[in-house]
């Protein structure tokens, strides 16, 4: 798929392709490519390296990342970008690893605390919670919820339910500010 993209979008497709976490840091950029031309001179004539939201097949118009953090990205005609998200797990990043596995852990404290009357039966999350925190990180407790989802638990699969809206509104937010003009990130 990404070779016929490659191909589509005018591109060797032999050539590899770099979609990395910062590269939105023109500074970042700019380093990446002085340092592979040093070290790899006959590697490519020219490069293009983005946002890991971004990836590198030009041809997407809309692309929604999701993983520790999420964000949507829309690349106008003219190249401009605009863009939803990818501000952090502590202002958002709605529907990410992160927001998944603190969605959960906050659902069964509200339901312990009688703060909110949780949706479905917390027994699963809490276990799994319990169990995993003596052994990893808070973003990675996502795939305990994705497990209990396929397992047919009604609390993780109410997660995910919530996930795909969150997600959602990202993906609606992009389009949207094509037209209004807001939101030059």
């Amino acid at each position: 798929m990404v070779q016929r993209a490659k191909i589509k979008a005018g591109l060797d497709p032999d050539t590899p392709d770099m979609s990395l976490s910062g590269g939105e840091q023109k500074a970042f950029i700019q380093k990446m490519i002085d340092d592979t031309r040093e070290g790899y001179p006959k590697l490519r004539q020219s490069y293009f390296i983005t946002t890991g939201a971004m990836a590198t097949d030009r041809t997407v118009i809309v692309n929604l990342s999701v993983c520790t953090g999420s964000n949507c990205k829309l690349v106008n005609p003219d190249g401009k970008q605009v863009g939803c998200g990818g501000w952090g797990h502590m202002m958002g990043d709605e529907g990410s690893a992160y927001w998944i596995s603190h969605l959960a852990i906050k659902m069964v404290f509200d339901a312990r605390d009688n703060l909110v009357t949780s949706p479905h039966d917390i027994t699963y999350v809490k276990k799994a919670m319990e169990e995993y925190f003596q052994k990893s990180h808070f973003a990675g407790f996502c795939r305990k919820q994705a497990e209990g989802g396929n397992a047919g638990d009604a609390l993780c699969q109410h997660i995910f339910t919530e996930t795909g809206k969150a997600l959602a509104r990202h993906n609606r937010s992009c389009p949207s500010q094509r037209t209004s003009g807001k939101n030059k990130k």
